[in-house]
């Protein structure tokens, strides 16, 4: 059974520009984990306000602004996937929803339960571990902490099968690095054959030799390209 699903104060959600004729759809941004929406704001935020979009960063609770009843390694994925779709939900309109590390991940949770990806013409997903993470262990026999637990980023965790196969959008990117000091930690970024960044059917997959932050920052120009 999945844990239980905590609500969250009010979320801190750096928000700039406003929706167009041209781009009615909100981008929604949300980060990983120990990290914070001023990566957005420092990157992406002002570049597509200047350009018509309405884009939104939250900072997931227990990070930034965003206040926690727990300390923040008792907050589960799940925990963070309600604070996602708590902003999606407020939205006129189903966002884009784009991600980096564990907020890839994130991102296609809510993507996938609030049934938007008719509405997502791309999705990247940079950095994400959807094939999971050999230091979170295999599941059943998984990490015991809230990232990877079984409803966490554990190999073959219910969380991670439940979205393979699934559509986050017409179109399916992911961004991976063999250089990535989180997603191959033990020097193995494999997975049953496979990158763990890479996402079941997608449309493409880019090799990039940067860093697990080094993904998000340095790779801006072509996440705008496939748009």
């Amino acid at each position: 059974m999945p844990p239980s699903i905590r609500s969250a104060a009010v979320l801190e959600v750096i928000d700039k520009g406003g929706a167009t004729a041209t781009h009615p759809t909100p981008l929604l941004f949300v980060h990983g984990a120990f990290h914070g929406a001023w990566c957005w704001d420092d990157h992406f935020l002002d570049y597509f306000a200047d350009r018509g979009y309405h884009a939104l960063a939250l900072n997931l609770r227990g990070h930034g602004g965003s206040p926690s009843s727990l300390p923040i390694n008792s907050c589960s994925v799940l925990d963070y996937v309600e604070d996602v779709s708590t902003v999606a939900d407020r939205l006129p309109t189903a966002p884009v929803v784009i991600g980096h590390s564990m907020g890839a991940t994130l991102a296609a949770h809510v993507i996938d339960r609030i049934g938007a990806s008719g509405s997502v013409n791309t999705f990247i997903g940079i950095a994400g571990a959807f094939r999971g993470l050999y230091t979170c262990g295999i599941y059943p026999y998984n990490v015991a902490n809230s990232t990877c637990g079984s409803w966490g980023l554990s190999i073959g965790s219910p969380l991670l099968n439940g979205l393979a196969g699934r559509r986050f959008g017409a179109r399916m990117y992911s961004f991976k690095s063999y250089s990535d000091e989180i997603n191959c930690a033990t020097g193995v970024c494999i997975v049953y054959g496979v990158h763990t960044s890479q996402i079941q059917g997608e449309t493409g997959s880019y090799t990039f030799p940067y860093g697990h932050y080094g993904l998000l920052w340095y790779t801006a120009s072509q996440q705008v390209g496939l748009l």
